[in-house]
């Protein structure tokens, strides 16, 4: 929401209990667990998380672009009052880029080499309006403008290889927005670009929200450029959300050991010169997410508790909650408490 708006918005997204599978050589594999949330219209809400915690996973379940066997075997994803996963593969592609968008993160691997900007802009255009060519020409220039691009009218016949990256990533963010969609999901969009680009396409993401109304789910490993344009923000880990909460909420109080581990990991002023902190370990495999918290085996805090008995999401305030044995643990175990400090 923009500053000063505390009314709550009636939600547009709505993921119940999710549970996606993986079958893979004759066995099923949990990539996403139980996952819970809501977005709620108008508002940029992000999902952090190191590679390999499902975000993409997520993502592309939301628009239907799961592999083929990767599928959903409890829970929902409801859009608008509509289940997602009860939509026919027709329905769903009638719906990406006019109702729901996604902006991926690699431009290059997402736009066609072969066809010009303008053809790319314009074909989405025509695919969901009832516009002449012409009219949807206009609408490409229009909406290029509206992302920054340069000299439009005449990008419209150049090939995406002839553009920076920083261009390539506008081009995409104006085909997602091109239809004006409720929801544009936002996989990495700033990835590979450098900082000055990163800043650029952070403040387009908010003159979207702000002058279109458009609901942003941005996804990132990147706690830092969460930090500069979310409302709230879900902590995944290894298909699960850990933690999630206003961003306000997060920064002041990080509640869960990976939620304090990427903080750390932020580059910041006072950390110039030295290394930056890195969580130690690596996301469990698929195969190896059984019982207990998953990130157990790279907690400093985990005691035998972590590794039996998977921990439920629990309130640390209002519209902030947890999935952590913390809270509980050190109410009554000092030396537990002391070496979180």
């Amino acid at each position: 929401m923009e500053d000063g708006e505390d009314e709550k918005m009636p939600e547009i997204l709505s993921i119940q209990n999710l549970t996606i599978q993986l079958e893979q050589n004759r066995n099923i594999l949990p990539v996403l667990f139980g996952l819970s949330l809501t977005v709620q219209k108008g508002e940029i809400f992000g999902i952090v998380g190191e590679s390999g915690c499902g975000k993409s996973v997520l993502s592309n379940s939301i628009i239907g672009l799961q592999p083929e066997k990767m599928f959903a075997s409890k829970g929902d994803i409801v859009f608008e009052g509509q289940s997602l996963l009860n939509k026919s593969k027709h329905q769903l592609q009638k719906m990406r880029g006019n109702e729901i968008s996604m902006v991926f993160q690699n431009p290059m691997s997402s736009l066609n080499p072969s066809l010009t900007i303008g053809y790319q802009i314009i074909e989405i255009i025509r695919t969901h309006q009832k516009v002449s060519k012409k009219e949807a020409k206009e609408i490409a220039i229009e909406v290029m403008k509206k992302v920054g691009l340069p000299r439009a009218d005449q990008l419209l016949y150049e090939y995406p290889h002839q553009l920076s990256g920083g261009m390539q990533q506008r081009v995409m963010i104006a085909i997602a927005i091109a239809c004006q969609p409720k929801l544009l999901i936002a996989d990495e969009p700033t990835t590979a670009l450098d900082v000055t680009i990163q800043a650029q396409i952070l403040k387009l993401l908010k003159e979207i929200r702000r002058e279109q109304g458009t609901t942003i789910l941005l996804i990132s490993h990147d706690l830092g450029v969460m930090g500069e344009i979310c409302d709230r923000i879900a902590v995944m880990y290894a298909g699960e959300i850990v933690e999630i909460g206003t961003t306000e909420q997060l920064f002041e109080n990080p509640s869960h050991p990976y939620t304090k581990g990427l903080m750390q990991s932020i580059p910041s002023p006072d950390k110039k010169g030295k290394p930056l902190y890195s969580i130690a370990g690596t996301v469990p495999p698929l195969h190896e997410r059984k019982g207990g918290c998953p990130f157990a085996s790279r907690c400093q805090l985990s005691i035998e508790k972590c590794f039996e008995s998977k921990p439920q999401l629990t309130k640390v305030s209002d519209a902030h909650d947890v999935r952590c044995y913390f809270s509980e643990i050190a109410e009554g175990n000092d030396e537990y408490a002391r070496s979180s400090s």
